[in-house]
């Protein structure tokens, strides 16, 4: 796992120009990975020893409402819990349990 760290401390702080990487590959990766909300090196120097956790779950660019959205869904889901006893279990509202799916399921639509 050591040698993950190293790898990713290494590549992460080279500039990719000027180790001979087109600056339409630079644009399309970086707009890639703000598409896909991957944390950025800056991210993972908050958390240094989580990089090579398997049980480590970024929460990079996501809301206290988008959280607390998986949460409900995976009691949900796999406790299979109703959203009366979901809510109940976080300590939230039913109702807004049932705003926060609702804000979740038009981000997904989008």
């Amino acid at each position: 796992m050591q040698a993950i760290v190293v790898a990713y401390e290494d590549l992460s702080r080279r500039n990719p120009r000027r180790n001979g990487i087109p600056k339409n590959v630079v644009t399309r990766t970086r707009n890639r990975a703000a598409a896909n909300r991957w944390p950025t090196p800056k991210y993972w120097d908050k958390y240094p020893d989580a990089i090579d956790d398997p049980h480590f779950t970024p929460e990079y660019g996501l809301t206290k409402a988008d959280i607390l959205a998986e949460e409900t869904r995976w009691l949900i889901e796999t406790a299979g819990l109703t959203r009366g006893q979901a809510a109940e279990r976080l300590g939230k509202d039913r109702s807004y349990i049932d705003r926060v799916l609702g804000q979740a399921n038009l981000k997904a639509a989008a």
